[in-house]
């Protein structure tokens, strides 16, 4: 099931408020927060992940018992877990080396069961597994042997789209009322223990902007929530602002002119992967169709480029598509599922090296998928 994600706002006002001044000539801004002009042509860079990044493979381990399809839930230090397209039930537990540990599956329609994994969070330190399940309205939690512990509803008539461990108490989500047109997105810190609502992030905007083409299909799927090291990046279209929060509040992190809400032909922006060096961002503009750009913010030297990302395991060195990455933690980086046919497509035709020939090479149609996991090698 797709979402539509809305994103965050606030008042120009808070810069002065706060003291920061604007300059559309450099791309930060005097308060540290990084400005982006969204109409201009940017120069073009070719970077390498490895030279920012440390990556590694993982292949999951295929069995009788472990045949999945490697939808990607979440992944901790010590554990990945995955579960397949089709809403079967089956959620599955490897370790970070991509042995089986376990199969769970509680779909059923019992006060104990599931009936659809829209997302899940992975909480190691308490050794509990969170399911959010769109259709009863309820969160629940079990252990990671797959025993059932508790559960907690939705609050407010919203639905929390992906949930995002905050901190050992709480965790992290956006919420979403449906059929309400109010000029508001709102983030939310939420108790792991019973669901209630320990602090609200809301953002008003003067107008929303909808990331939908009218009378089509075409929509923009992304994330509103990212990590950025002991942050969260908190995003909505409708806004020139992307905040920050830690321990509730916001704190302006990019800003974009011109103002989303003074453009007739919108263009997005849309924060994708943060590293201590880079913020990589796509530019959507929202025309007959969605035509995006990918850029770069440079941290050390305070421009934007447009990139193209390069994979050195690739004797052809293949630009990589970001858009499919995802993070929900920033220990363990960002991640991305490699397809086994699509990897021995690529051995056949010899354009693999190194350690991921290595691995392409262990592999055979039927095996599952590896998982690429990319850590930012300045995080300490």
């Amino acid at each position: 099931m797709h979402n539509t994600y809305i994103y965050i706002a606030f008042y120009i006002s808070i810069f002065f408020s706060s003291g920061c001044t604007i300059s559309t000539k450099s791309s930060t801004q005097d308060c540290g927060v990084i400005s982006i002009d969204t109409k201009s042509d940017y120069p073009k860079i070719e970077l390498t992940l490895q030279n920012f990044m440390n990556v590694e493979y993982i292949p999951l381990e295929s069995s009788d018992e472990f045949v999945c399809q490697g939808q990607i839930l979440d992944i901790g230090k010590e554990y990945i877990i995955v579960k397949n397209y089709l809403q079967d039930g089956n959620i599955f537990i490897f370790n970070r080396n991509g042995k089986g540990i376990r199969k769970i599956n509680r779909l059923g329609s019992g006060g104990e069961d599931y009936t659809y994994v829209m997302s899940a969070m992975l909480d190691e330190e308490n050794n509990e597994l969170f399911i959010n399940d769109p259709f009863i309205k309820k969160v629940i939690v079990y252990d990671l042997s797959g025993k059932f512990k508790r559960s907690f509803p939705h609050q407010e008539q919203g639905i929390p789209d992906e949930i995002f461990n905050f901190n050992d108490k709480s965790f992290v989500c956006q919420i979403n009322y449906f059929g309400t047109s109010a000029p508001q997105a709102e983030f939310a810190v939420i108790s792991k223990h019973d669901g209630q609502i320990i602090d609200k992030i809301i953002i008003d905007y003067k107008a929303h902007k909808s990331t939908e083409i009218a009378n089509s299909f075409d929509r923009i799927i992304f994330s509103p929530i990212i990590p950025k090291q002991k942050e969260w990046i908190l995003t909505d279209a409708s806004s020139d602002t992307i905040y920050t929060t830690s321990l509730g509040g916001k704190t302006p992190f990019m800003y974009r002119t011109p103002s989303i809400q003074s453009m007739s032909t919108e263009i997005f922006v849309f924060p994708k992967v943060l590293t201590n060096r880079y913020a990589f961002v796509e530019r959507v503009k929202k025309e007959n169709q969605f035509t995006t750009t990918h850029l770069v913010h440079d941290n050390n030297k305070s421009t934007w480029s447009e990139y193209t990302l390069y994979n050195e395991d690739y004797v052809n060195s293949r630009p990589i598509n970001l858009f499919a990455w995802r993070t929900k933690n920033d220990q363990i980086g960002y991640w991305h599922k490699l397809d086994a046919s699509q990897l021995l497509d690529a051995l056949a035709k010899e354009e693999l090296t190194g350690k991921l020939k290595n691995i392409a090479a262990t592999l055979n149609e039927d095996s599952n998928p590896v998982i690429m996991l990319a850590t930012d090698k300045q995080i300490k």
